[in-house]
């Protein structure tokens, strides 16, 4: 009876994302000392400004490549590609983010599906109802625990439109997550070698914005109770759009997430200048004007 009750709690803590993975917290973890030697590096040396001009184009093409590919593309399906060279390419940038392509698409999938229950993997509001200790799990916290995803989000069926390409970023995952680094150091030495550390850093914390930081503050929902929040912070620190947390959930297959022509979303204008020059098609618009 008591080897049950034991297998039983196993499964509901395997379910609700209470496994620690100790070397994705190793791996977060030393990214973070990397950043700080970077710091020290800069305070200590210097950078000069082709490498600080390097990694601005890196954080812009990273944050192009989780939230135009990742989110919009492959999660969503906002918009359809006419080109596998472009729709490579933009995985590859969110693989160079640091972020596998097949696990950010099935969490973000079922984060829509089941949002605030025990099946979302980084919710603001479930297990812990919000406050600062909801605000870290859904921040970086639950990042580093399993999550038991239903059957429907277990695997990716290979009806999906972008199963080969998710594939091919999971299994080069970590050559193409290297070679953000390998890269910039062989173009701007150490000086391109320690920024990137800061560069992975501030895209990982601004992606984790949007779940954080998106439920706390900023402007709720005209209608409905809709969790999220269109957050002028992240909309400047995220500057690809992702701030716009509350038109995302208001309307989740948008390629837009600025519905105004004026919304700062690079996303949208990237996606805008793709669809002129004929590369991307099916390009999904809000249904409904913004609330903001």
């Amino acid at each position: 009876m008591s080897t049950s009750r034991s297998i039983g709690r196993e499964q509901a803590r395997v379910s609700h994302g209470r496994i620690l993975q100790p070397w994705t917290l190793l791996g977060i973890v030393l990214l973070h000392v990397g950043a700080g030697i970077a710091i020290w590096y800069g305070a200590s040396f210097g950078f000069s400004w082709r490498s600080i001009m390097l990694t601005g184009i890196y954080t812009l093409l990273t944050g192009i490549g989780v939230s135009v590919a990742y989110h919009r593309m492959l999660t969503h399906q906002s918009f359809r590609t006419n080109s596998k060279l472009l729709e490579y390419a933009l995985v590859y940038w969110g693989g160079v983010a640091g972020q596998n392509a097949f696990t950010w698409v099935l969490n973000h999938r079922s984060h829509h599906e089941f949002g605030d229950t025990e099946h979302d993997p980084y919710s603001y509001y479930w297990p812990y109802h919000g406050g600062v200790r909801g605000f870290l799990w859904a921040h970086v916290i639950a990042l580093v625990y399993t999550f038991g995803r239903p059957a429907k989000y277990a695997s990716l069926p290979r009806s999906d439109p972008y199963y080969d390409v998710i594939l091919w970023e999971q299994k080069w995952h970590t050559p193409i997550f290297l070679s953000g680094f390998f890269i910039p150091a062989f173009i701007a030495g150490w000086e391109g070698f320690w920024l990137t550390f800061l560069r992975v850093v501030y895209v990982f914390h601004v992606t984790w914005m949007v779940n954080s930081v998106c439920h706390m503050w900023g402007q709720r929902a005209a209608r409905g109770i809709i969790p999220g929040r269109n957050s002028l912070f992240v909309i400047v620190l995220a500057f690809v759009g992702e701030g716009f947390h509350i038109n995302h959930h208001l309307n989740p297959s948008s390629a837009y997430l600025g519905w105004k022509w004026w919304h700062f979303d690079v996303g949208k204008w990237v996606i805008q200048l793709f669809e002129l020059l004929g590369l991307v098609y099916d390009v999904h618009r809000p249904r409904a004007p913004s609330s903001g």
